[in-house]
């Protein structure tokens, strides 16, 4: 019999072992709101130094990062703007589409050309952002954010998506 148990055993275990795996697969090669694979690894990895992290941020004409997403996945770029929607989440966290193209106009400054932000609050203590804030953002490329727009002809939008690390509020 006791064999017999020992072969059991190990039966259960081999089967945990493949849903486990399973598991890790499955959310590998899943693409949900939480983003791509990179994004399961910068939210295990501790937030850079802002003093160290902020100068290392370049700008980039969006229409260069629009063109070719994934030649700046993981790149760090620092972008002005305008939000134009919030969602807040759980845990601190937050979406946000902001336009970054600062149009002329003698007499008020409006934005163009939309990204897609996902930001965690460092702390409950942290001033939420809000629609009409003007902000700058300091994160990482992620590539394409891509969702179908649900007012009137559900096309299919594409943003630049950035994880912010740091965001400034300039103004409310």
């Amino acid at each position: 019999m006791k064999d017999n148990e020992r072969g059991i055993t190990l039966i259960v275990l081999a089967v945990v072992i493949i849903f486990i795996v399973a598991i890790i697969v499955a959310i590998r090669s899943s693409n949900n709101d939480i983003g791509t694979n990179s994004d399961l690894l910068s939210m295990i990895k501790e937030k850079e130094d802002r003093s160290t992290y902020i100068p290392k941020c370049t700008t980039i004409d969006y229409k260069k990062l629009v063109e070719n997403p994934d030649q700046y996945i993981e790149k760090d770029f620092t972008f002005t703007g305008k939000v134009i929607q919030v969602k807040e989440g759980f845990n601190n966290n937050v979406t946000l589409r902001a336009n970054v193209t600062p149009d002329t106009n003698p007499i008020e400054t409006s934005y163009s050309d939309t990204i897609y932000i996902t930001y965690e609050y460092s702390s409950n203590e942290e001033s939420r952002i809000q629609d009409g804030d003007i902000i700058t953002i300091y994160g990482k490329s992620e590539g394409l954010y891509s969702y179908t727009d649900l007012t009137g002809s559900h096309s299919k939008v594409n943003l630049p998506s950035i994880k912010a690390m740091y965001i400034d509020i300039k103004e409310k």
